[in-house]
């Protein structure tokens, strides 16, 4: 057995920047997609529930963890303190799914 674990972004089914580009595809069928496809790990998407205990069961359904998590800051519009204050909810559904590539400095 491999150490080797594969993910993958949902974005190869649905592009967060671009709805009209596959927005129509349900969560379920991009992660069924996913699992048939090999990968074991998935990348954070518009499409994912927030909640670690709505997210991590459904992605344990189909045999996926999440891998990572793109977060956007805004540092033009919030000074660093209140870019730090802003994402602590999204680094507690990284913790929560246990995901490793992930850091923070402050």
């Amino acid at each position: 057995m491999s150490n080797v674990q594969y993910g993958i972004s949902p974005l190869t089914w649905t592009n967060d920047d671009m709805p009209e580009l596959g927005g129509d595809i349900p969560l379920e069928t991009c992660l069924s997609e996913m699992a048939e496809a090999g990968f074991t790990g998935t990348e954070l998407g518009t499409k994912y529930p927030r909640q670690p205990e709505v997210l991590i069961p459904l992605l344990a359904k189909h045999g996926l963890v999440l891998a990572s998590g793109w977060y956007s800051g805004n540092l033009m519009k919030l000074s660093a303190d209140e870019e730090i204050a802003a994402m602590q909810e999204h680094i507690k559904l990284l913790k929560a799914a246990g995901c490793k590539a992930w850091y923070l400095a402050k």
